[in-house]
């Protein structure tokens, strides 16, 4: 994950905003971003090189939204 890299040692929280699922079905992308945050840890088990989001600034929570939002938002900024 470049980013939690990318994140280190900043003074900023970084947030994570990914698309609604197409099955609306949130929990596999929560369990996911739960276990990276709190553990480290993909959901496979892989380390990741940047360690506990946790210790990165990174926000407690993922972020989930709508993708007509995102694509509006793209469109304005």
């Amino acid at each position: 994950m470049r980013i939690g890299i990318d994140a280190m040692n900043k003074d900023y929280e970084t947030y994570v905003v990914v698309d609604w699922p197409p099955d609306g079905n949130r929990q596999p992308l929560v369990q996911a971003y739960y276990k990276l945050f709190h553990q480290g840890k993909s959901s496979a088990g892989i380390s990741s090189k940047s360690g506990k989001l946790s210790d990165c600034n990174f926000f407690h929570s993922l972020l989930l939204q709508n993708a007509i939002t995102v694509h509006f938002y793209n469109l304005v900024t």
